[in-house]
């Protein structure tokens, strides 16, 4: 990704003194700006004409993603203890990760409220995930395999982004990583994407799918996300109790056989390719987007 030094935060020619004969005031005094650091770098946006646009046309019907609930799991939900039991280690959900959450940081829940939403944390340890091997998938039962819809073209090959000597042996150990929770399978496809590693603010790695060639030549989803400020007034005078963060995101979501070879890499560990949904696919967030919404929908209770 391209860098700009930033080489300057304000005007270059100073703000001329007023004289002595004019009244001073607020509007004429102008603050003094540090000088701008010469070392300081920020990543560029990619220009407009830069952009990688989709293809505009019709979804054929065989694309569609399909979203069933075949049993209702509120019917599956153990009903909740009037006098929760003290917080055990589970399978999943050990003592250690559950000092990490740090549940009643202010001391806002009175102890029983504390004991009872660690109770509900341990009932549902499966949906918590610490490491790489503990990802799940959604069932092909409640979301359809994504295929991705391209039109007619030419396969890729693409050189791979040199890795730094120093970051190399991590790089290895995150796909030896995910290659074991099947995120990602071997293949002998004729695409050969661009992948790149960007570090993110806890110092660690994160893998990027280089996937322009493969947005210039895919049927865009004219789906489009909510409002934003619908979404926040709806939120007000609400009370935020815990909030969790997402593990996986678009790893949850299977990838059809069909459209595997389109997601092709040249890895450290040989030549790979996804078996989810690709984050940087053009129609990613879309699907995503749909995902959460048929998921978080109300549902009738027992």
């Amino acid at each position: 990704m391209p860098t700009v030094k930033i080489v300057s935060v304000a005007e270059q020619t100073p703000p001329s003194t007023p004289s002595m004969s004019s009244s001073p005031c607020k509007s004429c005094m102008t603050l003094s700006l540090p000088p701008p650091d010469p070392a300081a770098q920020v990543y560029k946006y990619k220009k407009v004409d830069q952009k990688v646009w989709p293809v505009p046309s019709t979804l054929p019907e065989d694309f569609h993603n399909i979203c069933c609930i075949p049993i209702d799991p509120l019917l599956l939900l153990p009903p909740l203890p009037m006098h929760p039991p003290n917080f055990m280690p589970g399978e999943h959900l050990l003592q250690e990760c559950l000092n990490g959450l740090v549940l009643n940081a202010h001391n806002f829940l009175w102890p029983e409220k504390l004991k009872l939403l660690q109770h509900i944390l341990k009932v549902n340890e499966l949906g918590l995930a610490w490491t790489e091997a503990e990802k799940g998938q959604f069932l092909d039962e409640y979301f359809s395999p994504v295929k991705i819809p391209v039109v007619e073209h030419i396969p890729w090959v693409q050189r791979n982004i040199p890795i730094p000597f120093r970051t190399l042996a991590e790089v290895i150990q995150i796909f030896k990583d995910k290659y074991t929770a099947g995120m990602y399978e071997h293949s002998n496809a004729l695409y050969h994407s661009q992948w790149f590693c960007i570090e993110k603010k806890s110092r660690a790695l994160c893998l990027v799918h280089d996937l322009q060639l493969l947005n210039t030549v895919t049927i865009h989803n004219s789906r489009v996300p909510p409002i934003a400020d619908q979404v926040i007034e709806a939120m007000a005078r609400c009370s935020c109790h815990l909030m969790l963060d997402l593990f996986v995101r678009y790893n949850h979501h299977t990838l059809d056989i069909t459209s595997h070879d389109l997601t092709t890499i040249q890895s450290p560990i040989g030549v790979m390719r996804l078996t989810c949904l690709p984050q940087g696919w053009t129609n990613a967030g879309a699907i995503f987007h749909e995902d959460v919404t048929d998921i978080t929908r109300p549902r009738r209770g027992p």
